[in-house]
């Protein structure tokens, strides 16, 4: 169950912390851990950054986090290390070549 201090915090509170958080410790964090949690990150999954993220994580993401998400990611930011891993994203309809 999570915690009461969680429970006291104001959204507001909670926007600008996620603001310091990349995308996808953001989503590691918070995707699914309640509705209000998942409520104040969804403009977060709208942009998802993928850069400099490890190939551990990335593979993590893939597998677990990417199924889950998928629908409500808009744009995806890679680095040359992972941008092997477009041709497997852009698959995807919600994403733009912005």
């Amino acid at each position: 169950e999570i915690s009461t201090l969680e429970s006291s915090l104001p959204n507001e509170l909670y926007a600008l912390i996620f603001l310091y958080l990349k995308s996808i410790d953001l989503i590691y964090s918070f995707f699914n851990l309640n509705d209000r949690f998942n409520n104040l990150i969804y403009p977060f999954l709208c942009a998802i950054d993928l850069s400099n993220v490890d190939e551990r994580s990335l593979e993590k993401y893939h597998q677990t986090i990417l199924p889950k998400v998928q629908h409500y990611i808009k744009a995806i930011k890679v680095d040359d290390k992972n941008v092997d891993s477009v041709p497997i994203i852009i698959i995807f309809k919600n994403i733009s070549d912005a």
